[in-house]
């Protein structure tokens, strides 16, 4: 998965401590101890995540606004479909689209993607939304 910069105020003797543990050898330097914090972090609120993500998968709105992550299944889909629906997709974050999504069923029931978005799905999956971000 691609990585991005961000820019973290950290206390003084945080970052000493950490430093400390990257002269040791226990860590091999800041952002790696900085990235299993939050993955740390992440970990443990995951039920939290996944609550949230489920709400939001609750209510069929074409017009789906988000910020930070989002999730597709294959069942949140197919309620789509089954109600004519077409989806668009807007806002600033990631996109996480469970593998078990096929081609032909994100092809019928997004019309629209954000740029803004980033998408995290197979390559297969990846193809099929930039053939609908290319759609005039």
């Amino acid at each position: 998965m691609e990585s991005e910069k961000v820019s973290v105020n950290v206390s003084g003797d945080k970052l000493a401590t950490i430093d400390l543990l990257v002269e040791e050898g226990l860590v091999s330097n800041r952002s790696a101890f900085i990235n299993e914090a939050i993955d740390m972090l992440l970990s443990k609120k995951q039920a939290l995540v996944d609550k949230v993500l489920e709400h939001r998968q609750e209510h069929l709105s074409p017009n789906q606004w988000f910020i930070g992550l989002q999730s597709l299944s294959k069942e949140y889909l197919l309620k789509f479909k089954e109600n004519g629906i077409k989806l668009s997709l807007k806002g600033f974050g990631s996109l996480y689209v469970n593998k078990d999504v096929d081609c032909d069923l994100i092809l019928e029931t997004v019309e629209f993607v954000a740029k803004s978005i980033r998408i995290n799905a197979t390559a297969e999956q990846k193809n099929a939304f930039n053939q609908i971000k290319s759609r005039k």
